[in-house]
């Protein structure tokens, strides 16, 4: 195999947080992005070798030896992993397959980092696989508020995806027609009927059981996640006391992930605040409405709730930016001794910063 070859079939992961001064990186974001980045290339590898999956929840086992993604040592410094894709049956990818595969990969992440959505289309025609390639870059990428980023290269060019990647992907593929009627539900996950593409979930804080219908490309979430306190999102419809009884185009299906929140920097209509150290917050179900995700931090005036942690995040950002407005940059003649102490604690733990040209 040449050069120009093997180079065509590897990848590489460099992972980077602000403030960590050792190259190491927890083994729960290298499993979820190895996860994701093997899921996409399998995918891809259907599409390419025009198979099938509308009918199927999981990627055949030919595929799944045929395009194997393969971790090396990784390398000193910043923490970087190299890794390759290889075939470890008879039946072999030609060097031309391999390459097609993951052009396609790192085209369909350029595109979704410059949110070109007619360019994802253009690598993944077909509708159903190009929502399940989504959903796994969506998975690939750093979690909501990890403070993690990845850079993703290949043959030179290379992909960044930081802790914001996850909801400008989601908003990009959010129809705004539909979004004023967007709910998000948390719950058990009672039953699954494949025959019906139909699941059965316990919404936490009711009594009532929902029947919600599903998309062939959510069933392998579905699979991961059936032990799960899950998250669903889609349009609902209520009844006269204003309970969910039906839920429809089921826009997404994932884990109820409430592990803390690292946030480092935040921005909001043209403010950047930056942490001087960076900001834990530990979101929980709220406690009026165990609908919505909730975050607060007293010392900081900070008291936000969400649907989603993606949109959690948004809320901390714009709640901060206020408090700052409002009282960091207040002048300390017009403060109360209560709101003077507030600024001061908040300009010991932050700076406005400008924001990049």
């Amino acid at each position: 195999m040449s050069g120009a070859d093997d180079q065509g079939r590897r990848l590489q992961f460099r992972f980077s947080r602000t403030g960590d001064a050792k190259p190491a990186v927890p083994a729960s974001v290298l499993i979820q992005t190895l996860e994701g980045a093997q899921r996409a290339i399998w995918l891809i590898a259907l599409a390419k070798e025009q198979k099938d999956i509308k009918s199927r929840a999981r990627i055949p086992s030919e595929i799944e030896q045929r395009y194997q993604l393969k971790c090396e040592v990784p390398q000193p410094g910043s923490y970087v992993l190299p890794a390759f894709v290889e075939s470890v049956q008879p039946q072999l990818a030609t060097i031309d397959q391999v390459n097609e595969v993951l052009s396609t990969f790192d085209g369909v992440a350029a595109a979704l980092q410059s949110q070109q959505r007619d360019v994802v289309a253009s690598y993944l025609p077909d509708t159903a696989i190009r929502k399940r390639v989504v959903d796994a870059f969506q998975q690939l990428a750093p979690k909501p508020g990890s403070g993690w980023r990845l850079d993703l290269s290949r043959n030179g060019t290379t992909v960044r995806m930081d802790d914001h990647w996850q909801r400008l992907v989601r908003k990009m593929y959010t129809p705004t027609e539909i979004e004023p009627y967007r709910e998000t539900v948390n719950g058990e996950l009672i039953e699954i009927n494949f025959a019906d593409r139909q699941i059965t979930i316990l919404p936490i804080g009711s009594n009532r059981q929902l029947k919600v219908t599903y998309q062939d490309p959510m069933e392998d979430l579905l699979l991961e996640n059936r032990k799960s306190t899950i998250q669903i999102t889609g349009r609902v419809s209520r009844d006269e006391n204003g309970e969910i009884k039906n839920m429809f185009d089921l826009e997404s299906i994932g884990p109820l992930d409430l592990s803390p929140l690292e946030v480092s920097e935040v921005e909001f209509e043209g403010v950047r605040l930056r942490f001087k150290e960076t900001m834990r917050l530990q979101p929980r179900l709220n406690d009026d409405n165990p609908q919505f995700v909730s975050v607060e931090e007293p010392r900081l005036g900070l008291d936000a709730f969400a649907g989603t942690v993606s949109d959690l995040l948004d809320e901390v950002a714009e709640d901060l930016v206020v408090v700052w407005k409002h009282y960091a940059k207040a002048p300390d003649s017009d403060l109360s001794p209560k709101a003077l102490d507030l600024k001061h604690r908040l300009l010991a733990v932050m700076e406005e910063v400008p924001l990049a040209g």
